[in-house]
């Protein structure tokens, strides 16, 4: 099994972080955080790598400016983050997930997506959770199928 390089998924989280730390007014109005942890299942079997992005669903009446992430381990877990902290504000999320397998190491950003496009903007995506102060084991768990 590959890991995964700093060029591949993970350099998409941290440019996400990064442009966090760098647009104005990005303090995410994060307020009290809540820990939000999960697995990550396509068609049933663990997503090994790549990442989870939560971006508040302003239909669902999600004002944030925070988009929490996560990076998904060899076991199809992810815990959320928040401009660094642990944890992601309460209210509704569509949630991407984007994970890609290098094909050719000598091209850095070439991969084959291991998810289907829908999953990987907002716009598109079918998974969408609530982030509570409450929650209970496999609150946060996403399910994604490939097709």
């Amino acid at each position: 099994m590959r890991r995964n390089s700093p060029s591949g998924s993970r350099l998409w989280l941290r440019m996400a972080f990064v442009c966090c730390l760098v647009l104005p007014g990005c303090d995410g109005g994060s307020g009290s955080l809540n820990k939000v942890s999960g697995k990550v299942t396509v068609d049933g079997s663990p997503l090994t790598r790549g990442s989870v992005r939560f971006v508040p669903d302003t239909t669902k009446g999600n004002k944030s400016s925070a988009e929490p992430v996560g990076e998904i381990k060899p076991d199809g877990s992810y815990e959320l983050t928040t401009n660094g902290k642990s944890g992601a504000p309460a209210g509704w999320y569509k949630v991407t997930v984007n994970a890609t397998e290098q094909v050719d190491s000598s091209k850095p950003f070439s991969g084959k997506s291991l998810v289907p496009r829908k999953y990987n903007v907002p716009e598109s995506t079918q998974l969408s959770v609530e982030v509570k102060a409450s929650s209970k084991d496999g609150d946060y768990d996403l399910k994604v199928t490939s097709r």
